[in-house]
């Protein structure tokens, strides 16, 4: 159980895995290395959630079919969920 205002991540019923911002387009550079545009981010909150998720989330949550992370023992075709928390 969790103390009030500490979450405990991982837990038999669920893994919440904080990400933090998300790429969305990859930068371009030369061939030594020399960035010629910036990577793009989505700077919305994102978080990688394994569970049940409670029915207060259902707007926020994205079903992800190619991951780019997967959990431990996850074979990379089961979905996980990205929940996106408009900040």
């Amino acid at each position: 159980m969790a103390s009030e205002g500490v979450l405990n991540a991982y837990t038999h019923d669920w893994a919440i895995d904080e990400l933090g911002p998300v790429q969305t387009l990859p930068g371009t550079y030369d061939e030594v290395g020399v960035e010629l545009t910036p990577p793009t981010y989505d700077n919305r909150h994102h978080v990688n959630f394994q569970g049940v998720a409670p029915e207060e989330w259902d707007t926020y949550l994205v079903v992800v079919n190619s991951p780019s992370r997967i959990w431990a023992g996850q074979d990379g075709a089961v979905p996980t969920q990205d929940i996106l928390d408009q900040i």
